[in-house]
């Protein structure tokens, strides 16, 4: 199947979501052992209390921009980034996608990717671009792999790629 820019941009954003794995298995069971939608993962996070929830961080992160300054560019980052989760949880994009399998390597190799069922027989891989969470993070993606790049040789993270 084809898919839209949009719809590979937005796979890529699934990929950075931290999915709660209990949330996952719970919701898994409750549907006879089915993989739940993106739709009933994100309605579920976005029901939870907690400040670790997802779309609380995507929520908090842009009263922090907000409060900074409401027209900068991580202002418009952080509303964009809200209007995503609230597109994909309502089912205005990605309707009936399911997430099959999520794969963090993040303190290893520095690879995050999750497996997307998007219909019969069709799937699409999510994957995380580099991040600058932690030095631990800044050493995998983008000293040890990006620059890894530069050197034209097969980077850990390009291997668990494409293992993956």
């Amino acid at each position: 199947m084809p898919y839209t820019e949009k719809e590979l941009l937005y796979a890529t954003q699934i990929a950075y979501y931290d999915f709660d794995p209990e949330m996952i298995s719970e919701l898994t069971d409750s549907n006879g052992g089915h993989a739940p939608t993106l739709q009933d993962i994100l309605e579920c996070d976005y029901n939870v209390k907690e400040s670790d929830s997802i779309y609380k961080r995507l929520e908090n992160t842009l009263k922090t921009e907000q409060g900074k300054d409401p027209n900068s560019l991580e202002t418009q980052r952080a509303t964009v980034a809200l209007q995503r989760y609230n597109e994909m949880r309502q089912g205005t994009i990605c309707a009936g996608w399911s997430i099959v399998d999520v794969r963090d390597e993040n303190n290893t190799t520095g690879m995050v990717g999750c497996l997307i069922e998007t219909g019969k027989d069709e799937a699409i891989i999510g994957f995380r671009g580099s991040e600058s969470n932690d030095a631990s993070t800044v050493l995998t993606d983008w000293i040890i792999s990006d620059l890894g790049l530069l050197n034209a040789y097969e980077t850990v993270e390009q291997q668990s790629a494409e293992n993956y």
